[in-house]
């Protein structure tokens, strides 16, 4: 059997030209899913155009075996490497339903018209059969600014960065006269100056994070960054930050039941970096506490007892506080609920 390579397929695609996974398709008796001949596989639709679209999207095709063969080893390509495909299942049995997923990253593919590519070809009886799922997008022509908004989790003390590109396909690129940001911790600067880019012009910016007197949980601000040309007189970026702790405790809130002469609870708490941290409970010293410690994992279990002798279900505290030493000092408060069915 002829192996047909893939150069051949090159010239029906996009411009996208990043390289090809390493894997062939059959040979020239390969049916093609234009072919008039009915497909074991039929896909709901096969091409889509998206017009616009995100740098980083996904597109699923679905299908179904409409044949009474079971329909396995089938090879999965995608046009470049900007485009990953997927298919669930990996087996299809007669008449169950799937979907072909693929993943797009266009990420320096500038302006105009991309098509992206995913093949999927199978054997079903002697013969062999490819489908060509076929996703158009159409990035428009001037000016561009990505992300459009910026996400960002952390725990580190370390200052979190995010890049911002402005992307000006004209002649005569537009120039940056202002940038501003709505809270004092959030900073942002150009950190190069327009440069040629895929037939373009290229601004990159940086967004720092100055969150050291930020409290933990989640905070919202905005970048407004301001030109010299009237069509594209200013962007806007919202910047959602979250501010994680650097402990974790399993849950928030820890069930009491009553046992013998006690009520008890327990919880589990970790560093997120899995490091050695020293706990302990605060601030009623009639209350028993044990920490069993994983030393591979660095995970703490703390237990609480409180004497029933001390305490009733009206008297029990409302919540707890752990104390967390080295390397980070803080204290984090876990409410506590009695079980009523002791």
């Amino acid at each position: 059997m002829q192996k047909l390579g893939l150069l051949c397929l090159l010239c029906v695609l996009s411009s996208c030209n990043n390289s090809y996974q390493s894997m062939e398709l059959a040979s020239d008796q390969t049916i093609k899913s234009d072919a008039e001949e009915k497909f074991p596989l039929k896909f709901n639709v096969a091409n889509v155009d998206l017009g616009e679209a995100e740098t980083h999207f996904e597109h699923s095709f679905s299908f179904r075996n409409d044949s009474e063969d079971t329909i396995d080893n089938i090879k999965l390509l995608s046009s470049c490497g900007c485009a990953k495909i997927t298919m669930t299942p990996e087996s299809v049995a007669p008449h169950q339903e799937g979907t072909v997923v693929l993943e797009i990253d266009q990420t320096g593919k500038g302006f105009g018209q991309q098509l992206y590519t995913g093949f999927v070809e199978y054997k079903v009886k002697d013969k062999y059969y490819l489908h060509h799922l076929n996703i158009k997008t159409n990035n428009g022509n001037g000016v561009s600014i990505s992300p459009k908004q910026i996400d960002i989790d952390s725990y580190s003390d370390e200052l979190p960065t995010r890049r911002i590109s402005i992307v000006d396909t004209r002649r005569k690129p537009l120039k940056i006269q202002e940038i501003t940001s709505s809270d004092s911790w959030l900073e942002c600067k150009i950190i190069e100056e327009p440069i040629a880019y895929n037939n373009g012009w290229s601004y990159v910016l940086e967004t720092v994070i100055k969150h050291s007197a930020l409290e933990y949980g989640e905070h919202v601000g905005d970048i407004t960054i301001k030109t010299n040309d009237e069509s594209y007189s200013s962007f806007s970026i919202p910047v959602i930050f979250n501010k994680l702790s650097p402990i974790v405790v399993r849950s928030d809130k820890i069930i009491l039941t009553k046992e013998n002469e006690y009520f008890k609870g327990n919880c589990n708490v970790w560093h997120r970096d899995r490091i050695p941290i020293k706990i302990s409970v605060i601030p009623d010293d009639r209350i028993n506490t044990t920490i069993q410690t994983d030393h591979e994992s660095h995970e703490y279990l703390v237990s609480f007892s409180f004497p029933a002798s001390e305490f009733n279900a009206n008297s029990l505290p409302q919540t707890v506080n752990l104390k967390i030493e080295p390397p980070c000092q803080m204290e984090i408060p876990v409410t506590l609920s009695l079980l009523q069915s002791y």
